[in-house]
């Protein structure tokens, strides 16, 4: 018999038979995404790389998250595991390998893109009743206590909604824009807050355009929910004013970004 092993696979305990593959081995290709809940580091392994299924034509994903624990050397055989939809599953191991921090360069720069000026500002952008704070390229802003790079705040009842994203040490690449020559550069935070209605987290989307009298960036900005699970923000700055790295062209998207009417507003902290 013809046997090939997986890094992980879905068994059914009915059958006692192997129902797909949820993930392959792919030699670290595959980034942790590195996040602090409550003062406990954990780290977040999404592998995009499971069968195809007729379900799932567009392959199994497979999210591991390892959670620091001192005490579970190597491990914990209290692991979790569920399906969160059809085509995604999630393990959570709590190890005390995962108790170590980031050895990432923490700046706010990314090839000729340098944000380093904005770091140590509190961004606030109106719309409608939220407020929507941001500080970037740390975790300062407050929500249920603890503090997030960017958080929802309702202004009707005074409380935060969810934190939007939470600074992952420059694990996220921004990608470039080209918007009729004028650069913009955009960040896809996927480290948001889980709801009940958003169990994969909250998503959130930064554009930085190129404005050149914007220094450190201007007093005029753009905020929304796009959908219930993610929300979008754009910053005009002088320091967006630069082109490096992978360039994608989507003008029609910045045009409606543009068009929204917000108020934004910031502090030194």
């Amino acid at each position: 018999m013809h046997v090939i092993r997986y890094q992980s696979v879905g068994i059914n305990n009915n059958i006692g038979y192997c129902e797909y593959i949820l993930a392959k081995w792919d030699d670290g290709e595959t980034i942790p995404q590195y996040s602090n809940i409550d003062g406990v580091s954990q780290w977040t392994f999404n592998y995009m790389n499971g069968q195809i299924t007729e379900q799932c034509p567009t392959l199994i994903q497979f999210e591991i998250v390892w959670i620091c624990d001192p005490d579970a050397i190597p491990f914990s055989m209290d692991t979790v595991c569920t399906q969160i939809n059809e085509c995604k599953h999630k393990l959570s191991i709590k190890s005390a390998a995962a108790c170590s921090t980031p050895s990432y360069n923490d700046t706010c720069k990314w090839g000729d893109l340098n944000l380093q000026e904005l770091r140590g500002y509190q961004i606030e952008c109106l719309d409608q009743q939220y407020t929507y704070d941001y500080t970037p390229c740390f975790d300062y802003t407050l929500c249920d206590g603890n503090r997030y790079q960017s958080v929802l705040f309702n202004r009707d009842i005074g409380e935060c909604e969810y934190y939007l994203s939470q600074w992952d040490y420059g694990q996220v690449s921004p990608k470039y824009i080209n918007d009729n020559g004028n650069p913009v550069w955009r960040f896809d935070y996927n480290n948001g807050q889980e709801t009940e209605r958003c169990p994969d987290g909250i998503e959130f989307e930064v554009n930085y355009i190129c404005k050149e009298e914007c220094v450190p960036f201007c007093l005029h900005g753009q905020c929304n929910q796009v959908n219930e699970c993610r929300h979008q923000m754009a910053i005009e700055t002088t320091y967006a004013c630069v082109t490096d790295l992978e360039m994608i062209h989507n003008q029609t998207h910045m045009r409606e970004l543009l068009s929204m009417d917000n108020i934004l507003t910031f502090s030194k902290v």
